[in-house]
């Protein structure tokens, strides 16, 4: 990713393990370079191409910290990871658990 700011890092797993869910990125650079983050399996839709996939917490374990998936429709799908309540116009998708390194 280019011209992206660093945020922030979480620590999250290469294989699956128990309660740890599997979460995708996906990536598309038309009309602009955005992600879809999925959860679990999923069917690559035309246009979007599989960047990763690692596996992140269902529920808290003491030391993680709580990331949210969030969405935003307009003026075309993007997603991203954030540590804070979405606000408009992002959209609440589902929450994961890791270890900041």
């Amino acid at each position: 990713m280019t011209d992206w700011p660093l945020c922030f890092e979480f620590v999250a797993f290469t294989q699956p393990m128990p309660g740890a869910s599997k979460i995708n990125v996906l990536e598309r650079s038309d009309p602009r370079l955005r992600h879809k983050i999925c959860v679990g399996k999923t069917a690559v839709r035309k246009g979007w191409k599989l960047q990763f996939s690692f596996f992140a917490l269902d529920v808290p374990v003491p030391g993680t910290t709580k990331f949210s998936i969030q969405q935003n429709r307009e003026p075309f799908d993007q997603c991203r990871v954030w540590k804070h309540m979405p606000m408009p116009p992002w959209l609440q998708s589902l929450y994961f658990y890791a270890f900041l390194p």
